[in-house]
């Protein structure tokens, strides 16, 4: 079991005029053979909990209850401390360093350690897929406090839902024939975000405001990743409004679940007709992220395996005839 409670300062900021807690008001109760995700963004103050966990940092109020043996706080040495059979393992960001192979065999061994031995274990990490796969239960960070804490998917979309993708046009670009008026990514509840899980569908909303109709005008949809390779592009014909005064035109786009890999993306539109002249454009006018919410690659997050999952059919024949087919 592990019980903490109280404040945390670091010694640089005693002689600084500004008061700076790394850590305020935490207070966590994990119990044995809890496996723990600690997420949160920079300077939330996960890597400060840790160490004072394991006793390379002594709060500045508050206490820490311990009942059990710690090995070390780890990075490189997870391999090492893994071995020393702790009963409490606390980890941050191993998986972040070393090869796909290295990531595989460390993920493998923090699974052994809090199933099959029932050890408790605390792990600060960024990647959010590995998260998933290998905790139970999350704690965000938030300035130094805890925000939430949970069940491992819940925790995980406060953090990374909390955040929308949304474009309106400037009134400039408002008096074109045909202009993107407003546009935002939206999950399956219709509610405006820019994150998604590699699992759901990902629905693209807009609005143009045609100010005059152009005949055989079409509007563009284009899908790039952050290295500026196109995804995809989707077009589709715009019919003529029902009269001849301004109106305004919704549409929406769905990315089927399970399509995209997880990283981020950028979405531009364009009005057109085809091989004469463009109307108008909204080049990067949203971005949105995909997070990996437990595949065979999250331990391999980070690396570069495409932008599409493919489901390919394979079929293994091994020496002794035996053949095994699976499609993955």
């Amino acid at each position: 079991m592990l019980r903490a409670a109280g404040k945390s300062r670091p010694a640089a900021a005693e002689s600084s005029n500004e008061e700076f807690w790394a850590l305020k008001d935490v207070s966590l109760d994990i119990q044995q053979g809890d496996v723990v995700g600690i997420i949160g963004g920079n300077g939330a103050g996960k890597s400060t909990l840790l160490k004072i966990l394991s006793r390379i940092t002594e709060p500045t109020e508050g206490r820490v209850e311990i009942v059990g043996r710690i090995g070390m706080y780890v990075r490189l040495a997870f391999a090492v401390a893994a071995h020393l059979e702790p009963e409490i393992l606390l980890v941050d960001e191993v998986l972040a360093v070393g090869d796909a192979q290295f990531q595989q065999k460390c993920l493998g061994k923090m699974r052994d350690v809090s199933s099959k031995d029932g050890r408790t274990v605390l792990f600060v990490s960024h990647q959010m897929g590995t998260v998933r796969q290998l905790c139970s239960r999350a704690v965000l960070l938030k300035h130094g406090r805890v925000a939430e804490m949970g069940p491992v998917n819940k925790v995980i979309e406060s953090y990374l839902g909390d955040r929308t993708s949304t474009f309106s046009a400037n009134a400039a670009s408002l008096v074109k024939d045909i202009a993107i008026e407003s546009a935002s990514t939206c999950n399956a509840r219709r509610e405006p975000t820019s994150y998604f899980v590699h699992d759901e569908p990902i629905s693209i909303r807009l609005s143009c405001r045609i100010n005059r109709w152009v005949p055989k005008s079409e509007l563009r949809l284009v899908v790039e990743d952050m290295k500026g390779r196109r995804v995809f592009t989707s077009d589709v014909s715009l019919g003529p409004p029902e009269s001849d005064e301004r109106s305004t035109l919704q549409a929406m786009a769905t990315i089927p679940a399970q399509f995209l890999r997880p990283q981020t993306y950028a979405v531009s539109f364009f009005l057109f007709v085809p091989n004469q002249f463009l109307i108008s454009e909204a080049v990067d006018a949203l971005t949105f992220l995909v997070q990996d919410g437990g595949t065979r690659y999250a331990a391999s997050e980070g690396i570069d395996y495409g932008c599409v999952f493919a489901p390919l059919e394979w079929d293994l024949e091994y020496p002794a005839g035996v053949r095994n087919s699976a499609v993955v």
